[in-house]
């Protein structure tokens, strides 16, 4: 249990924001965290049972190995949680928009810098906050509600998880961050960001 503990550990300590915007890669370093401890106590019992020293190195080597088929092992599951671990979302506020003619810095919830380019659409709501969208993007997700002049409804579905840890993310406007509780979003483009979990659950609701 002590070799897997430090393990974890180690691999949260040093890939914890790239787990984090996969569940595909949790698993995985899951089952090879689990693959390799089970592999490095195996080694050292056997060397008890039969009287020999314990050897680091062939420690490792049977930890490494164990660790890797686990890994593998596991590949179709950890694909199957990537998907399941999203679930979809609909945004239920209506927002104010309009296109920039200039370039403009905006910051996230969490005090993330922003920027938006020329063309881009600039997004509000009735809380005041304020970021960009890419036109191509807002052409997707966004639709003007009928009979009100540069109000919009978000008519595109939207997937997102909770984040468990802290992370960083690299978004279409900058870098984005987040806490344990905030959800990352994915949008129909393929387009990361994150969400504040007050302001997530204000808003959206599972489809």
């Amino acid at each position: 249990m002590g070799i897997g503990y430090g393990i974890g550990k180690g691999v949260s300590k040093a890939f914890g924001p790239v787990l984090e915007r996969s569940a595909f890669w949790t698993r995985i370093a899951s089952s090879g965290v689990y693959g390799a401890s089970s592999g490095a106590v195996d080694e050292v019992s056997m060397a008890r049972a039969t009287g020999e020293a314990v050897s680091l190195r062939r420690v490792g080597t049977r930890a490494a190995a164990s660790g890797l088929l686990y890994s593998l092992a596991f590949v179709l599951g950890a694909l199957q949680a990537d998907v399941m671990d999203y679930r979809e979302y609909r945004k239920l506020a209506t927002v104010n928009a309009e296109k920039l003619d200039q370039p403009i810095e905006w910051k996230t919830g969490n005090g993330d810098p922003m920027r938006g380019e020329a063309r881009d659409w600039m997004v509000s709501d009735a809380s005041g906050s304020k970021w960009t969208v890419k036109p191509d993007t807002f052409a997707k997700t966004y639709g003007e509600v009928p009979g009100s002049l540069g109000q919009y409804q978000k008519t595109a579905l939207g997937v997102a998880r909770r984040l468990t840890f802290p992370t960083t993310i690299e978004t279409l406007e900058g870098k984005g961050s987040g806490n344990a509780g905030d959800y990352m979003m994915r949008g129909p483009a393929g387009e990361s960001y994150i969400v504040s979990k007050s302001k997530f659950e204000s808003i959206y609701v599972p489809k």
